[in-house]
């Protein structure tokens, strides 16, 4: 490729030397001096070359070179220049192109799906029950019904989605510069390399380090409240941390928006029974929403990394929480409950780091880990319950997986 662009810029000169006077040769002239490989899939693939003279030229795609392509019509090669061409526009096979979305389409919908059945989608931070919650029902039964429909609409619509334009367009400027860059975009394209994605969605899930919980559960020290022996049905798994979408500002560089969810399970506490077993529970929680402009590059280049991609960002942006305490004390007269919250918006910031491993062009999979950094807020105080005001620092952790789907 190296050697190639080196021509291109031969070439180029060559041209701006022709146009300051020199005699430019007629198209018949030019010839495809280097053949690049066509892909199998591209060979004699109908194109149609728009010319900047307004005219219309089209045949079957045999060949690209430093200055020109090569296409058939009726059975004889015709050699277009590139400088001749305004746009050209390649007509290719739709059931190739479908079936690349199939296996992206198959792990989005089984995420989705098993979300939907675990009930994680349906719980402040997306938290899986512990033991596996309603996934482990009837030894399995569930998963044994509902995993392969997922698989398959979710293949379905990936492939529908894939199917999309059934022709490739490029566009071809008179500035020198950019008319290079089209030309780059051209040659990996009629020879079967895949463009370097530039729309990437990221889906990250885990493990958090439920840092808010205990600093509330340690902040009851002295009012007379234990935890509870079971912290609750909800483990610390967050079946969906965060999701980022970004584009590539350049080959190595992403940029864009950062939406994450570090709210953390409900923790319970009872105050000491007594004789006549009067006593209050407490139940504390803490919610938050994360929105997060963000910047990620690759240490490593892709090419040098082979099948591995690795990624480090960071971000700032707002946080929205609420911290929230109910306490409620069974007496003699029956329950009475009194309620005390915090809701506010806070500035916010976000460290974040993925390895993935692509197993399609589209679809990768991988490690994450992130650090959210919310600033310390006021838990509510309840006086008529002893409990005291309590400041805490709204930040977490958590590492584990990422699915990765790139365009």
């Amino acid at each position: 490729m190296k050697r190639i662009t080196g021509l291109v810029f031969s070439a180029l000169l060559a041209a701006a030397g022709l146009a300051s006077g020199q005699e430019r040769p007629a198209s018949s002239q030019i010839v495809v001096e280097e053949t690049l490989r066509i892909s199998r899939g591209l060979a004699f693939r109908e194109i149609t070359l728009y010319l900047r003279d307004g005219a219309t030229v089209w045949g079957r795609l045999v060949g690209a070179g430093i200055e020109a392509v090569r296409i058939r019509q009726a059975g004889k090669d015709l050699d277009v220049p590139f400088r001749d061409i305004r746009r050209a526009v390649i007509k290719r096979e739709k059931n190739a192109l479908a079936s690349k979305g199939v296996v992206p389409g198959m792990a989005l919908g089984l995420y989705i799906g098993n979300g939907l059945l675990s009930g994680a989608f349906s719980r402040p931070g997306f938290y899986l029950e512990r033991g596996g919650g309603n996934i482990s029902l009837g030894s399995g039964f569930l998963l044994i019904i509902f995993e392969p429909l997922f698989a398959a609409a979710g293949g379905a619509l990936g492939w529908l989605a894939g199917s999309g334009a059934r022709q490739k367009s490029f566009e071809f400027p008179g500035d020198p510069e950019a008319g290079l860059a089209s030309w780059e975009e051209f040659v990996r394209y009629v020879g079967g390399e895949p463009a370097p994605p530039r729309v990437h969605l990221l889906i990250q899930g885990g493990p958090v380090d439920t840092r808010v919980s205990q600093g509330l559960e340690e902040g009851l020290a002295g009012t007379g409240f234990s935890p509870n022996m079971y912290p609750g049905y909800v483990s610390n798994f967050s079946y969906l941390r965060a999701f980022h979408l970004t584009y590539s500002v350049k080959p190595r560089l992403q940029a864009g928006l950062r939406i994450s969810f570090p709210s953390e399970p409900g923790r319970g506490a009872h105050s000491e029974y007594d004789p006549n077993y009067y006593f209050t529970g407490l139940w504390q929680e803490y919610r938050a929403t994360a929105f997060h402009a963000v910047v990620s590059i690759e240490p490593v280049p892709r090419k040098a990394a082979g099948p591995l991609s690795w990624n480090v960002g960071l971000g700032v942006g707002l946080a929205v929480i609420q911290l929230r305490r109910r306490a409620t004390y069974y007496g003699s007269e029956g329950p009475v409950e009194s309620v005390a919250e915090v809701a506010k918006t806070l500035p916010s910031g976000v460290v974040f780091s993925t390895l993935e491993f692509r197993l399609t062009q589209v679809f990768h999979i991988g490690i994450a880990a992130d650090y959210t950094f919310i600033p310390a807020a006021e838990a509510p105080a309840m006086a008529d319950f002893g409990i005291p005001g309590l400041k805490v620092g709204l930040g977490n952790a958590s590492a584990g997986f990422v699915l990765g789907f790139h365009f």
